[in-house]
């Protein structure tokens, strides 16, 4: 995990070139140990999406948002939290990609679908099964 988290500290530290070939390396290697739809892998893909808009590459950016949420979506719904996360990234590519009413459209349904999804009832229906501390 700690190679996804230097890319995106390379990422917001400016070198976008630099963050996402980190990047594409961290997807690479996560496809071939956990597979492609596990969720993990997607979540480097929607960074990997990320790294390529803030680089420029806003097509293969809104190809690769489109697949992350498209994939969360299919295998955890609308509301889920990384359905959300995906559907914002989206949006954002959307928007970079001229595709303007798309983007407000896919927006604001990931505004109305996080309205049920506040900091308290992720406290209370999220428990984690460690007890370390």
């Amino acid at each position: 995990m700690t190679e996804a988290s230097i890319a995106i500290d390379v990422r917001e530290t400016g070198d976008y070139i630099g963050a996402r070939s980190l990047q594409q390396a961290v997807v690479d290697g996560y496809r071939s140990i956990f597979g492609p739809g596990n969720p993990t892998t997607l979540q480097t893909l929607r960074q990997l999406s990320e790294s390529c808009r803030k680089e420029g590459d806003h097509a293969t950016a809104l190809e690769l948002a489109r697949d992350a949420f498209n994939q969360f979506t299919r295998r955890y719904g609308d509301t889920h939290p990384e359905s959300l996360t995906a559907a914002l990234a989206l949006a954002v590519a959307l928007r970079h990609n001229g595709e303007l009413e798309a983007a407000r459209d896919r927006g604001e349904r990931r505004a109305s679908g996080s309205a049920g999804c506040s900091a308290a009832t992720i406290r209370t229906s999220w428990r984690p099964t460690s007890t370390w501390r």
